[in-house]
């Protein structure tokens, strides 16, 4: 029987709306908007977006490349208030025009919900809604 270590559950969080889109930065420039529509302030937040523009989202067939051939750092944020709208600026393998990956995606989170010290930081996914010229609508739901 094979042994399983260190699975982390992660449940989909209501409270993060996140929304992928070109940047006027530049080529292979994206804007990442990251929004509290929840009801408390969200802290020690990191977001591994990563896999949103990973060579495999361009059509490149990855199954044979390095595992470590795309790997950037989380974006990490203190808090984010509730309403509350940051944009990052992240860069993607390809330019947008090329992206060839789902229309809704998900992204792993670690953050805290609400100000109690004692609540650890919990993972989480959010929702990403790709705007991308050739993003492919999901058939599948989420």
């Amino acid at each position: 029987m094979l042994a399983v270590k260190n699975v982390i559950h992660r449940e989909k969080t209501p409270n993060l709306q996140l929304t992928l889109q070109p940047s006027a930065g530049g080529k292979c420039w994206y804007d990442l908007s990251i929004q509290n529509v929840g009801q408390s302030l969200l802290t020690e937040i990191l977001i591994d977006y990563a896999s949103l523009l990973h060579p495999g989202q361009f059509g490149l067939d990855d199954t044979h490349m390095p595992k470590d051939i795309w790997v950037k750092e989380a974006i990490a944020l203190d808090y984010l208030a509730p309403g509350e709208v940051v944009t990052a600026i992240v860069e993607g393998y390809n330019t947008p025009d090329r992206y060839d990956g789902w229309i809704l995606r998900l992204v792993a989170v670690d953050m805290k919900i609400g100000s109690d010290e004692a609540d650890l930081c919990k993972n989480y996914l959010a929702h990403v809604s790709v705007i991308l010229p050739n993003a492919r609508k999901n058939t599948f739901c989420y």
